[in-house]
């Protein structure tokens, strides 16, 4: 598991990944298990792999995000593809209060409806897109740089 927080000489804004494992079952002591070298950033090959809406910082207002007016979640694609997800959080705390389901597609709909049943209260969130994908018999996870988005009342 690669932590950006644990490899602060790696920090070069937010072309490194924030978070980004290796899953899968190795093999057993006696066979040797060759890896896939791993790509850890958010750049590669000149593509980049970025959350474009909302933009840092931006606001909304809770009475207005509804499943007729829903808050869009965008980003381009990582390079490879992959299954998307977004995390929406609030400031201060790394559990999600919303993630929306996996989706091939580089945007999903927020109707403001949190995983506990409960609306959206105004406050600051952050909010990040992982992406997987299969490597042979691994699966491999990457986190987007977390953004920061203020929902008033």
């Amino acid at each position: 598991m690669f932590a950006q927080r644990w490899n602060a000489q790696l920090y070069t804004a937010d072309q490194v990944a924030s978070w980004a494992w290796l899953e899968g079952v190795m093999a057993h002591d006696d066979l040797t298990t060759k890896l896939p070298d791993l790509e850890i950033s958010l750049e590669i090959s000149s593509q980049r792999f970025e959350q474009s809406v909302p933009a840092v910082g931006a606001s909304f207002s809770a009475e207005q995000i509804s499943r007729q007016a829903p808050l869009s979640f965008e980003w381009t694609p990582y390079p490879g593809q992959g299954s998307y997800w977004v995390d929406l959080g609030k400031e201060g705390e790394t559990v999600p209060v919303w993630q929306s389901h996996l989706t091939s597609s580089t945007s999903v709909s927020f109707d403001g409806t949190l995983d506990d049943g409960t609306t959206i209260a105004a406050g600051t969130y952050w909010w990040n897109v992982g992406v997987w994908k299969p490597i042979g018999m691994y699966k491999f996870f990457v986190y987007g740089w977390p953004r920061s988005l203020t929902i008033e009342p």
